[in-house]
């Protein structure tokens, strides 16, 4: 059978310097049943946190009552809110919110004292992913840890981290995240209410060729395909995040590296659990879970 595989010189993203790679030519617009977008109106991150909270409702109830609400860091700085539509009715399907580094630490990066290979590193946190049930919900799913994975090839993220609270940590290792505490079990961090969970971890650059050489099932899904119906970047630059997005285009890359170099260590309570005092109780969250 004749091969896909093709050479072809082009740019490196982080370099600018041409580089000769194996491209597929198999590559081809496959539509989908709903749209992947930025949360950019008030509205529209509303059906997120409904998406959200309905989600949660199923095994967290007492955690499901506190996301009924928009929270900060929702609107903070280098936040965006990915938000999966219906194409027919515009009902929400699901949701996902990621907060990079750029501009300030992450909530992990304050918690937990993370080994030495992340420090100075992009990192993007993800967090209050939440999708409708059935079928359709896997595929929502997968679509928007695409468009997670797109967002940080393009802005440039290193790592990508979660915390996942079992049984859906199996999300994360389908995807192959691995543990940023190999052995450790469940970390309690305050990010995730205090509830006991897996910090893992996920290297972007290394995302394609891993996905290739082992042949992961999801690899021409998240490679190979290409889905306009998973827009994240013509939206980018609206409402609240208009000003940032402009920060980002106008920011050098090397200087921002050189300053997270720079930035002194974050205290740490424990090496691996920040302060749990102003949380609720562990045991008023994990009430009424199936």
């Amino acid at each position: 059978m004749k091969s896909s595989l093709a050479r072809k010189e082009t740019a490196d993203l982080m370099t600018g310097r041409l580089v000769d790679q194996e491209i597929d030519l198999d590559c081809r617009a496959v539509p989908l049943h709903f749209t992947v977008r930025l949360a950019r109106t008030p509205e529209q991150l509303q059906k997120a946190v409904g998406v959200r909270s309905l989600a949660y409702a199923k095994r967290l109830p007492a955690l499901a009552r506190i996301l009924a609400s928009a929270e900060d860091e929702d609107q903070i700085q280098d936040s965006i809110v990915l938000l999966a539509e219906s194409k027919e009715t515009r009902s929400p399907l699901g949701t996902m919110r990621i907060v990079s580094n750029r501009h300030a630490p992450t909530e992990f990066e304050q918690e937990v004292a993370l080994p030495a290979k992340f420090r100075g590193r992009t990192i993007a946190q993800v967090s209050r992913l939440a999708v409708s049930g059935g079928r359709q919900g896997a595929q929502v799913k997968i679509a928007l840890f695409k468009a997670l994975y797109r967002y940080c090839l393009a802005t440039q993220i290193d790592w990508i981290m979660a915390t996942g609270i079992p049984p859906r940590d199996r999300d994360y290792v389908n995807m192959q995240f691995e543990d940023v505490f190999p052995g450790h079990g469940l970390i309690p961090l305050p990010s995730s209410m205090g509830i006991p969970a897996r910090l893992m971890v996920f290297n972007v650059r290394l995302a394609e060729q891993k996905w290739r050489e082992s042949n992961h099932p999801l690899y021409d899904f998240m490679c190979n395909q290409v889905h306009e119906d998973i827009r994240i970047f013509d939206s980018v630059s609206g409402a609240w995040a208009f000003s940032r997005a402009r920060e980002r285009m106008m920011e050098p890359p090397l200087e921002f590296v050189a300053d997270l170099q720079r930035r002194p260590p974050t205290p740490h309570i424990h090496p691996f659990v920040g302060t749990l005092a102003t949380m609720p109780s562990v045991h008023s969250i994990l009430e009424g879970c199936e």
